[in-house]
């Protein structure tokens, strides 16, 4: 659980391992937050996803920092009402 400008946000975070049988042709590391907007009834959700494309034989830590890319970038998220 996160919290994005004062809102609960539920965030996941999973390797997919390629699964052509499955229609996922490269294993990649896939980053959700969902994010319920404030006020809607019935609920209503925003989602924003996040996907890198695992190369094989390749550094585990490249991924993580760009996982920390996207979560510092999803830590600037901001309602605005116009």
């Amino acid at each position: 659980m996160r919290e994005l400008d004062d809102t609960a946000a539920l965030r996941s975070e999973r390797d997919v391992p390629a699964d052509v049988a499955q229609g996922v042709d490269v294993a990649h590391r896939r980053v959700e937050y969902f994010v319920p907007v404030p006020g809607s009834c019935p609920d209503q959700y925003l989602t924003f996803s996040f996907s890198a494309l695992i190369a094989p034989e390749s550094d585990p830590a490249f991924y993580d920092t760009l996982v920390e890319l996207f979560d510092a970038v999803m830590g600037t998220f901001r309602w605005s009402y116009a």
